[in-house]
């Protein structure tokens, strides 16, 4: 649905101008993200990690990886490494998946995750370009933007 309905707008009205795109969480989606990369607008789009935030544990956003070493990053410092790769099959999409041995001891662990092995994340190909719009959002120019933005929406009001 995404997909299409933005397709839509972005043939009819955007053709050829340079534009950015403010979009609610709910348009976090990897469908728009691609849509938008492909016809070069800048998207302002925050994460929605509400599963996560309403299960108490660390959304995925606040585990940082890192490319070169292809391991994840904990808020508590430690570091997930590669346990499995996961093919891709008629009902599945390829996937890898990371752990961390230090779970059992580490004082954030209510907070991590309820599992007794530990924290597991789950990084899949469309991971790459959901990190690179996390920090786009995350500059100093995209947070004064939106304060404009939202600044300016209330006056209207």
């Amino acid at each position: 649905m995404y997909h299409a309905e933005l397709n839509l707008k972005i043939e009819r009205f955007f053709i050829g101008a340079k534009l950015v795109l403010l979009l609610d969480a709910g348009y976090f989606h990897d469908a728009v993200i691609a849509e938008t990369k492909k016809y070069q607008i800048e998207l302002f789009c925050s994460e929605n990690s509400n599963r996560q935030i309403l299960r108490k544990i660390y959304p995925k956003a606040l585990f940082i990886y890192d490319t070169e070493k292809d391991i994840y990053t904990c808020p508590a410092d430690h570091q997930l490494s590669l346990k499995s790769t996961v093919l891709a099959s008629e009902n599945t999409r390829s996937y890898k998946v990371y752990g961390c041995v230090n779970c059992a001891q580490c004082e954030q662990k209510k907070q991590c995750t309820q599992s007794k092995d530990g924290r597991k994340i789950k990084r899949y190909p469309e991971d790459k370009q959901r990190d690179e719009l996390r920090l786009h959002m995350a500059t100093p120019r995209v947070s004064q933007s939106l304060k404009k933005k939202y600044k300016f929406k209330n006056k209207k009001k």
